[in-house]
C-alpha cells in the first residue's frame, strides 16, 4: 500500500478509485433527498428540485476532476518509464 504513494502509476490508481467517490456521495445524496421528498409530500409541503440537479452537477464535475488527475498521472508515469529505460539502455 505504501508503495501506491511513491510511483506516478500509484498515484493514477488511487486517483482512479477516488472518481468513484463523487458518485457514490451522489447516490448516497440522492437516496437521502428522495427520503425527505416523500416525507414532505406526504404532509403537504413544497419539494423543489433544484438541489438535486446542483448535487448531480457538483458529482459529475467531481468525477471528471478525479478522472483526469489519474489519466494525467497515467500519462506522466508512460513517459517516465519509457525515457528512464532509453537513457539506460543509450537510445537518447
Amino acid at each position: 500500500m505504501a508503495n501506491l504513494f511513491k510511483t506516478w502509476r500509484g498515484w493514477s490508481r488511487i486517483f482512479g478509485m477516488m472518481s468513484l467517490l463523487p458518485i457514490v456521495f451522489g447516490v448516497y445524496q440522492y437516496w437521502q433527498f428522495s427520503v425527505w421528498a416523500n416525507e414532505q409530500s406526504k404532509n403537504g409541503g413544497f419539494v423543489c428540485g433544484t438541489g438535486i440537479v446542483m448535487l448531480f452537477v457538483v458529482c459529475a464535475i467531481g468525477f471528471i476532476f478525479f478522472a483526469l488527475c489519474a489519466i494525467i498521472c497515467g500519462i506522466v508515469a508512460r513517459v517516465r518509464r519509457s525515457s528512464r529505460l532509453s537513457v539506460q539502455h543509450g537510445v537518447l
